[in-house]
């Protein structure tokens, strides 16, 4: 009795990681196109952190750059 509950469990449980893997397998295409967008989110999210002045025009030297204090 024992052994047929411990086959009947993992046999369940292998049905149960096919249903799994076919899910995957199935919706591929849309898990990729969230993981692009996602990853395009992320990408916009660094390079803003990356900047410094999010108005563009400050690439001209600080004016109070030569001062010895």
């Amino acid at each position: 009795m024992k052994l047929t509950s411990t086959i009947l469990k993992l046999t369940a449980l292998l049905l149960a990681t096919a249903a799994v893997v076919c899910l995957v397998m199935a919706n591929l295409e849309r898990i990729g196109r969230y993981v692009d967008v996602a990853t395009a989110r992320l990408q916009a999210k660094k390079e803003a952190f990356r900047r410094t002045c999010p108005c563009g025009s400050c690439d001209e030297d600080d004016e109070f750059e030569d001062w010895d204090l």
